[in-house]
């Protein structure tokens, strides 16, 4: 199961544009 989570992740991932991706991670350090 952990795998199909990992794998939908990874697709999720590659579906959104890298500078949202960016933005969502350092979001936090951006406060």
């Amino acid at each position: 199961m952990s795998n199909i989570n990992k794998k939908g992740l990874h697709d999720l991932i590659e579906e959104m544009p890298d500078d949202f991706i960016w933005e969502a991670l350092t979001y936090h350090e951006c406060e």
